[in-house]
């Protein structure tokens, strides 16, 4: 969302005119649309980018294709990679949401550890614990994508998404670490702040829209963006004893449940 440039629908129209048609549902195509934008000035990894676009986003499924009866037409998202691009009015092509354990990022990678590393070299650790707190954000706050919320609240959102991405724990809120705030709507910032100091240390499990292929589309070079889908808390595990530590458990009770039996006979003499 570096620059998430508002070209005119013409280039958009170009764009999707070079997209090959989805295969076997291996990949579904999305139209790209403002869910409610406004202008930041921040930096990550020590390059400032002025006017970077920070809220929600809102992907559509074009009518040609057919599109994938499985997955929404409409969705309200954010992105995960600041040095990507997406162009409003365009459209991409992702492959099938898939989960984003083990990713580590498109660009740059994620987490405090990993400034200028590639996905190759990436500290999967950092990466898996900067994903974790920003699906545990979207989980939380994701309601304020939809027309319920403002675009201050969906800016905030975006701006905290992009700080755990980057900075992995948060502790400097928007002020330290890889990505920092140096300019915008206060008050989102200012929430942002608030729903940082609020993480736990859940675990969540969920996917992404991965862009496919890397290259498509713009004319900056950059990719488009990996979109955050279907975040939820993950199950909790609960052990289940070996068959044979039940039989040895019930083993045990037997003594016991003769006993109530003799009780039981006696005190009916």
């Amino acid at each position: 969302m570096r620059k998430f440039s508002q070209l005119s629908q013409m280039l958009g129209l170009g764009v999707a005119a070079l997209l090959v048609a989805n295969q076997a549902r291996a990949t579904v195509s999305f139209t790209i649309a403002s869910g409610g934008l406004e202008p930041f000035n921040v930096a990550i990894d020590g390059t400032s980018i002025s006017g970077a676009l920070a809220g929600g986003i809102l992907i559509s499924q074009p009518a040609s294709p057919t599109p994938d009866a499985s997955l929404p037409l409409t969705y309200y998202t954010v992105c995960t990679d600041i040095q990507g691009t997406l162009v409003l009015g365009s459209t991409y092509t992702y492959n099938s949401p898939a989960s984003f354990t083990g990713l580590s990022g498109v660009n740059p990678t994620w987490g405090a550890d990993n400034a200028g590393k590639t996905s190759a070299t990436a500290d999967l650790t950092s990466a898996s614990q900067a994903i974790q707190n920003a699906a545990e954000l979207f989980y939380t706050h994701e309601s304020v994508l939809t027309i319920s919320g403002s675009t201050t609240d969906k800016a905030a959102l975006q701006l905290a998404i992009w700080d755990v991405l980057y900075n992995t724990d948060a502790g400097g809120k928007l002020t330290g670490g890889r990505f920092t705030f140096g300019g915008g709507d206060a008050a989102a910032v200012n929430e942002a702040n608030a729903w940082l100091g609020d993480l736990t240390t859940a675990t969540y499990t969920g996917d992404l829209f991965v862009p496919n292929p890397l290259d498509q589309g713009n004319s900056d070079g950059e990719p488009p963006q990996e979109l955050l889908y279907g975040i939820s808390p993950a199950p909790l595990v609960v052990a289940v004893p070996e068959t044979t530590t039940i039989i040895a458990g019930l083993l045990l009770l037997l003594p016991l449940g003769a006993s109530t039996i003799r009780i039981i006979r006696v005190s009916k003499k």
